[in-house]
């Protein structure tokens, strides 16, 4: 099972950590309004090299919670053991979001999707 559901909600994206995760990341849900949403692609591990745990959950296999790197804001939720997408934002709290989701590819072409339909 997924450490997260990403749905949608009008104009927003809806990220919601599921279970423990919840209080190990100290967020139980963000909204993000679409148009602050840049773009949305699978993790190539780019992100997750060299960050600062502010607040959550940082151990070998799992990461959850805030993490910083280069003077901006991360929030992670993803178990290494499964793909991960990237979600980068603009105007927000967090630069990106990475998080493992049950089917990765679909999220990311929804996400890519309901962002390409605001810049028409």
């Amino acid at each position: 099972m997924a450490s997260n559901k990403v749905s949608f909600e009008d104009d927003q994206l809806l990220v919601e950590p599921v279970g423990i995760d919840k209080v190990l990341g100290f967020e139980n849900r963000l909204k993000i309004p679409l148009h602050h949403v840049v773009n949305a692609s699978l993790d190539n591990g780019e992100d997750n090299q060299f960050v600062w745990r502010k607040l959550g959950y940082g151990g070998i296999n799992k990461k959850v919670g805030t993490f910083s790197s280069k003077g901006q804001d991360y929030f992670y939720n993803f178990d290494r053991s499964k793909a991960a997408i990237v979600i980068s934002l603009q105007n927000e709290k967090f630069s990106r979001l990475v998080l493992d989701v049950d089917e990765p590819n679909q999220v990311i072409t929804d996400i890519n999707a309901k962002v390409a339909e605001l810049t028409q």
